[in-house]
């Protein structure tokens, strides 16, 4: 595809079909519900399309094993050699104020942990079952004490969930795909989530996984979402029951950036598994964290970044300081992260474009210092202004009758950055194609 073709598809097809009305911020858009697939109340998401960076907590008995969270499924465990791993589970250097304050660091905004994961131990205190936390030398309500510091601190929580149990002995008839779920495991998860919904406070989110092997009639999940709705009515659930819930959930890809107003968020490992995996050390450096959550919110979804704890409770050492290190820059270009929104798709190769109230960002993704630059098809039709985001450091730029605006300039900074950021300043998105 030539440049005039891709300024035509931005200028007259997919972006221009996603412009508000004249008057309206580039980034004002309501979510869509997913449910209604109509426009709803925007105070709902809102605190989900302002977050864009969170962190995904994986921790359970697999941890002690080391050897990811499926383990017990692919190493064939049976249920009872594995069940006894309840009996040696002890993260006694767990801290919950450590846990957020990573969080916190690396500029993440909320926090989804595994409230239960396929093996079916909880981490939480659920009075339906002695296959908790609960029962365990470490006896503590892991998963109360991460709310209860998130609460205090103003970190927003969310409980992933697993559908699937392959401990329960009401779901082993239901092991095979298609078969039907009992009435009795049906109770049980209802009122597990009951518990989650009743007990912990304010949740953002019910993060469903493992459903793909029933049909959302068999999960029941019309009653489960609607019971969720009444015990909780302001927390989003996501896709996974089958129904499309109110925000879409990609793995290890970017997500849906074609469908305006849609709520998703990328969910991704820090290395390449999401329990503890002893023999995984491909972390994601800092950069790659950066240009994942760039990539993600030019695309007008989120970030939620997993880690995976060591058996002792303490988060692996590299991930919080890769984690940190990709949060020093968010504390410096966070402005064009949180709260922005999809723009327009842009013509360059690791050039990505955010944009918030009359602000468009331009993000150049390792832009050497030193180093110039000829942009001149950023689909914009004028601003008032443009600077370095990290410096306020005036950008000159210059309009053309055809493209819009054009930048020509040298990267000032004196240090390598994964993510140089340009600020256009009362920005008008580019009407039409003149060429």
């Amino acid at each position: 595809m030539n440049r005039r073709q891709f300024s035509r598809l931005t200028t007259l097809g997919l972006a221009a079909a996603a412009l508000p009305p004249a008057g309206v911020p580039v980034s004002a858009q309501p979510p869509v519900s997913a449910l209604t697939n109509e426009k709803t109340n925007p105070r709902r998401g809102a605190w989900f399309k302002e977050a864009r960076f969170g962190m995904f907590i994986h921790f359970g008995l697999y941890a002690l094993l080391g050897r990811s969270e499926w383990a017990m499924f692919l190493e064939e465990i049976p249920v009872g050699e594995y069940e006894r791993l309840k009996d040696r589970f002890n993260p006694t250097e767990f801290n919950a104020k450590e846990w957020v304050q990573i969080a916190e660091d690396a500029g993440q905004r909320y926090i989804t942990i595994t409230s239960k994961h396929h093996e079916g131990f909880s981490m939480f205190n659920t009075k339906l079952s002695n296959y908790s936390i609960m029962h365990t030398p470490f006896g503590r309500d892991l998963c109360g004490e991460l709310a209860e510091e998130c609460h205090r601190r103003g970190m927003i929580i969310s409980f992933y969930f697993s559908l699937m149990d392959w401990h329960h002995p009401a779901y082993q008839q239901s092991l095979k795909p298609r078969t039907p779920v009992s009435p009795e495991f049906i109770e049980f998860m209802l009122g597990q989530v009951r518990e989650l919904c009743t007990n912990y406070g304010k949740l953002g989110a019910i993060w469903f996984d493992g459903g793909w092997d029933h049909t959302p009639e068999q999960w029941q999940a019309e009653k489960l979402m609607a019971m969720i709705a009444k015990l909780q009515p302001d927390t989003l659930i996501n896709n996974r029951t089958g129904l499309p819930g109110d925000f879409s959930t990609p793995e290890e890809a970017l997500g849906e950036p074609n469908k305006p107003g849609r709520l998703w968020e990328n969910c991704m490992t820090i290395n390449d598994n999401w329990g503890y995996d002893s023999g995984d050390g491909r972390y994601k450096s800092p950069g790659e964290i950066v240009h994942l959550l760039v990539k993600a919110v030019a695309g007008g979804g989120n970030l939620l970044l997993n880690v995976s704890p060591l058996p002792i409770g303490k988060i692996d050492p590299q991930e919080a300081a890769n984690l940190r290190d990709a949060g020093k820059w968010l504390k410096r270009n966070g402005e064009s992260i949180y709260g922005a929104d999809v723009f327009r798709p842009i013509y360059y190769d690791k050039t990505f474009t955010t944009a918030k109230g009359d602000k468009v960002y331009l993000h150049m993704l390792d832009w050497p210092p030193g180093v110039g630059c000829d942009i001149w098809q950023i689909n914009l039709q004028s601003a008032r202004k443009a600077y370095f985001l990290e410096t306020g450091q005036p950008v000159e730029f210059t309009h053309s009758h055809a493209l819009g605006l054009r930048l020509v300039t040298r990267n000032p900074n004196p240090l390598p950055s994964p993510d140089t950021v340009v600020v256009f300043e009362g920005a008008e998105p580019l009407k039409q194609l003149e060429i």
